[in-house]
């Protein structure tokens, strides 16, 4: 599936930048619930697994460029966060759902999945002011000042930090259950730390969305990715409640950055949201999604410890290219312009 929507939002924004209509979005629900049913066979799932790419791709890039257009400068990072952090609260408690509906009338429950997804292309139809297509022509994009262009450079620095937080991340919902379960713990009980795990990520995001519009997307995009690495290594030397805690602050940190990044990217594009919504929750998250291969690799070769413990070499990275990253310093702005009113 992340093969299959990587390509796929990149074209859909691309195509929402051109038609500047959001037609796409009721299409995007109804794609992802078609992902859900039980096939016996191979080849139904992986072409049931295209069309909920294809629906994650229709939605997501053309949603966030309207989201955007309702943001101001000084508001933009707390306003995606809603966004961003609503998709990931979802994200966070699928499983659970999934787990019920699986365990009360079996694997053709997941059918029920279907309602939220329907309930939502009525929602996205009469809810928004003047329908869909009136809301976008409400919020037009802004225009680029007489000889201002827009530079690529820092919006490709900034495609590079997010495929690697998403190698980041995945690697850590992929290989932190079994290392768990290795640990002692039951399957159920790892399935409920990562879940809370996810939910203390949102919690960042949300935290994220606000501190990032007072001190700084840049400045708050460094703090975060540091501040997950020592509770990381404190999680994998660690056990007991101190480990659960460790882990949890690790995703607080680490999930905080999301948002912040794709309001970053809104900023860097201006006059093209839509296939910057495209790259980010596309080819950034689809290509992080295939680095926990490496993971993998080093897991078959060595041990699931030593995959685990090369999560946070992605993270360094990253907080290494954000610091020279094109893109202004607040606190050094308001540093700056304190010293001159003195």
């Amino acid at each position: 599936m992340s093969l299959h929507r990587s390509p796929s939002p990149l074209s859909a924004g691309s195509r929402t930048q051109k038609l500047g209509k959001h037609q796409y979005q009721p299409a995007g629900q109804c794609g992802i619930c078609r992902a859900h049913g039980g096939c016996p066979e191979l080849l139904p799932d992986n072409a049931l697994a295209i069309i909920a790419a294809l629906g994650h791709a229709c939605f997501h890039p053309t949603a966030l460029s309207l989201v955007s257009r309702l943001c101001k400068q000084e508001n933009r990072g707390r306003i995606t966060l809603f966004f961003v952090a609503g998709g990931n609260f979802g994200y966070a408690i699928g499983p659970v759902l999934a787990g019920v509906l699986v365990f009360w009338p079996g694997l053709p429950g997941l059918l029920f999945l279907i309602f939220p997804a329907l309930f939502m292309v009525f929602a996205l139809k009469y809810l928004l002011p003047g329908g869909i297509a009136g809301a976008d022509m409400s919020h037009a994009r802004p225009e680029l000042k007489k000889g201002e262009g827009q530079s690529r450079k820092p919006f490709a620095i900034l495609m590079i930090v997010s495929v690697l937080r998403a190698w980041t991340v995945f690697a850590a919902i992929t290989f932190l259950p079994m290392y768990l379960v290795t640990r002692g713990y039951d399957l159920m009980t790892a399935s409920i730390i990562l879940t809370l795990m996810l939910l203390s990520g949102v919690t960042g995001q949300v935290m994220g969305g606000y501190i990032s519009d007072w001190i700084g997307k840049k400045e708050f995009m460094i703090i975060g990715f540091a501040g997950a690495i020592p509770f990381f290594y404190l999680f994998f030397l660690s056990s007991g409640i101190i480990a659960i805690i460790a882990v949890l602050l690790f995703g607080f940190f680490l999930w905080s950055t999301f948002a912040v990044a794709v309001a970053m990217s809104h900023e860097l594009l201006p006059q093209n949201v839509g296939l910057a919504s495209g790259m980010m929750l596309g080819l950034a998250i689809g290509f992080g999604g295939l680095g926990v291969a490496v993971n993998g690799i080093i897991a078959d070769h060595y041990s699931l410890a030593a995959a685990l413990g090369t999560i946070p070499i992605p993270i360094v990275a990253a907080m290494l290219l954000m610091a020279v990253l094109p893109y202004p310093w607040k606190s050094l702005k308001r540093h700056l312009a304190g010293g001159t009113s003195r």
